[in-house]
């Protein structure tokens, strides 16, 4: 999976686009083929907006987060993407196989 990148009042540098494949690659253990992700990073006075659209089997996960420092705006909204395909994983694995019982008297 390539991520596509989209910078707006920022210029486009080759740490950030290697610290958010990195993220990504962590990413992987929560999904078996992720189809794609969109990571747009745009800047507003003096906050770093950083937001990740993440398509897995048909399924959107989408994380926004600002502050002061892009790369701390990066790795939050990371954060709460992982948090999000985690639980999409627990759900998964604790339901499946799991039938609803009813009691006869």
């Amino acid at each position: 999976m390539q991520p596509t990148f989209t910078f707006r009042n920022i210029e486009s540098t080759d740490g950030l686009k290697t610290h958010t494949k990195e993220k990504l690659d962590r990413l992987q253990k929560y999904s078996f083929k992720p189809e794609s992700a969109h990571i747009v990073l745009r800047v507003e006075h003096l906050d770093h907006f950083a937001e990740i659209t993440f398509v897995d089997h048909g399924e959107h996960f989408v994380s926004h987060a600002n502050s002061p420092d892009m790369y701390a705006s990066i790795d939050l909204a990371f954060h709460r993407l992982e948090a999000q395909l985690r639980r999409k994983k627990e759900r998964q694995t604790h339901h499946k196989g799991h039938t609803a019982t009813s009691s006869t008297v």
